[in-house]
């Protein structure tokens, strides 16, 4: 269907007259919509003693400044339609002739308002191969009902993704790095706690090194960067391998957020700081999507509560691991990315960061969708930890748009660990990472489900879509409800 923005949309609301509740429950779907700024013809505001029903029902119908009809669909609806009774009968009328001569049929809007017993769906004759919206039942209303609102402002419901660009390994020759190869088997081969780890961290100091002063084979710009920035992916993946080698060891904590203060701290006087940052950012998406995935709440604990120290920082604070996003979006990383993907498609991207990551996901580590679940998750747990927004202490999810391509919100992992939230045994388990004992973790949670005016929409500002988070999909005594 084609869409084009409404600024002031009209409706006419063609129902039919029942009982005293459904009556009511009709009036309070047209004030709904009013209060969401769509104007509403409706009988019961517009009919006075002696106005000629047939005449304002068909001027409704046929009223060129009428952008939607709404039909409100019900037993009496299709029995009155079906057999032209009345003044559902007399918009049948009007409505069939248009709808089965295909003209403007986007204009009328089948919606189906009440079920029988059985959950039966009551359409007319005419309409019963039509699309419909559903806002009968209320575990879906919401939902449906936002949808509705979106195509009457003619806004799509489903977003088209974007045809995206030849993937990198199109063109890419695989190399095979010997020398990882074999630092991944020393690493393995070392029976000695202490000797692993001197080892490693020995690896790791020579690795942080070649990040820092990496000669890039041009200066950055807004027509580069992807290209420059792929020059560190063979670091990038030596790097990940490392890591999740040592994933388990028990100083896997202090030798990652060691190697990602060497980092950040090396390049900040450098004129390559916007690379190094991303790259920071991009392997604590990886590492954290890793740990995820396989349950290893214990040591996301340790890392997710780290304090980095970090002497840039004003008054030399310790900051936890959202310093590494605000890090990225101070330096020209972010501007130049969506520079770039905007002009080389002639699209505006929301976040270039976002679009470079998405469109390089390597998938021998993490899919897209564990990508974008580890970014939602991290802020997830920064505002459900310290209980909202906080400047240095908020992580802004980059990714979260791409987990809503095809206009529903579907992504797989998160959903999951919502189903599993239910449980009592594996909320313990969850709760362990925010290092909160299950009062207080509670307590944050009421506060940010009842005031979530306050941090809802959290979003893109040009989005329509906002960042899930935990309160949107169970509620409070929902949590831990099942053994």
């Amino acid at each position: 269907m084609d869409t084009k923005n409404i600024k002031n949309p009209k409706v006419f609301i063609s129902y039919a007259w029942n009982d005293e509740l459904y009556q009511s429950k009709v009036l309070n779907f047209v004030n709904k919509l009013r209060k969401d700024g769509i104007e509403t013809i409706f009988d019961k505001f517009e009919l006075q003693p002696g106005n000629d029903t047939n005449a304002f029902l068909e001027r409704s119908v046929m009223d060129d400044s009428v952008t939607n009809v709404l039909l409100l669909l019900d037993r009496t609806y299709m029995e009155k339609a079906n057999t032209r009774l009345g003044g559902v009968g007399k918009e049948t009328q009007v409505i069939s002739e248009k709808v089965y001569k295909k003209i403007d049929q986007n204009k009328y809007i089948p919606i189906i308002f009440q079920k029988g017993p059985n959950g039966e769906q009551y359409k007319p004759a005419y309409l019963s191969s039509r699309f419909h919206i559903d806002l009968a039942d209320s575990e879906t209303f919401l939902f449906n009902y936002k949808n509705l609102v979106r195509i009457l402002y003619g806004q799509p419901t489903y977003h088209k993704s974007p045809v995206g660009l030849k993937p990198t390994f199109i063109d890419e020759i695989e190399i095979i790095d010997v020398e990882a190869t074999n630092e991944i088997e020393n690493i393995k081969n070392h029976k000695s706690r202490l000797k692993k780890m001197i080892y490693t961290d020995k690896i790791l100091n020579s690795l942080s090194n070649q990040i820092i002063n990496f000669h890039y084979s041009k200066p950055i710009s807004n027509n580069n960067i992807v290209d420059v920035y792929k020059e560190l992916s063979t670091l990038k993946n030596k790097t990940f391998l490392i890591f999740r080698e040592i994933l388990e060891e028990d100083f896997f904590v202090n030798l990652y957020c060691n190697f990602l203060e060497r980092i950040i701290e090396g390049s900040i006087k450098m004129d390559n700081i916007s690379l190094t940052s991303m790259f920071c950012y991009e392997i604590f998406l990886y590492v954290v999507g890793l740990i995820l995935k396989y349950e290893l709440f214990e040591i996301l604990k340790v890392l997710l509560n780290h304090k980095f120290n970090l002497t840039y920082f004003p008054r030399s604070e310790s900051f936890y691991f959202p310093c590494i996003y605000s890090q990225l979006t101070s330096t020209k990383a972010p501007i130049y990315f969506k520079n770039y993907y905007d002009t080389l498609t002639k699209r505006s991207y929301l976040s270039g960061i976002a679009e470079n990551i998405i469109q390089n996901v390597n998938e021998e580590f993490l899919s897209k969708d564990e990508i974008i679940f580890a970014d939602i998750y991290l802020s997830n747990f920064t505002l459900f930890k310290f209980k909202g927004i906080s400047l240095n202490n908020w992580w802004f999810p980059q990714t979260y748009v791409y987990a809503f391509e095809t206009g529903l919100f579907k992504n797989e992992p998160f959903r999951k660990i919502i189903r599993k939230l239910f449980s009592k045994s594996y909320f313990l388990k969850f709760l362990t990472v925010f290092n909160l004992n299950e009062k207080v973790f509670l307590d944050n949670f009421s506060f940010i489900e009842n005031n979530c005016k306050l941090y809802n929409p959290l979003k893109y500002s040009n989005s329509f879509e906002n960042i899930p988070t935990f309160n949107e999909y169970i509620k409070i005594n929902e949590i831990a409800s099942k053994d």
